[in-house]
């Protein structure tokens, strides 16, 4: 093996080594920007739940029952 043939070899390992770190930092984002999202959206649902409700659905089972 020539120095000159190592050189070109290395340097692209680095490039692929880069990519994939790339690859991996948008990942985690994109799964941190989704879970926040996912959060906001149950907090939401739970809260025009309850307001149109006026209560756990359990209670105005038990209400009608009595």
């Amino acid at each position: 093996m020539k120095r000159g043939a190592i050189i070109p070899m290395i340097h692209s390992f680095k490039i692929t080594i880069v990519v994939l770190i790339a690859i991996c930092v948008v990942y985690a984002l994109f799964l941190v920007l989704a879970y926040f999202r996912g959060q906001k959206r149950l907090k939401r649902m739970n809260n025009e739940n309850n307001m149109s409700r006026g209560g756990s659905h359990s209670e105005h089972v038990e209400k009608q029952n009595k």
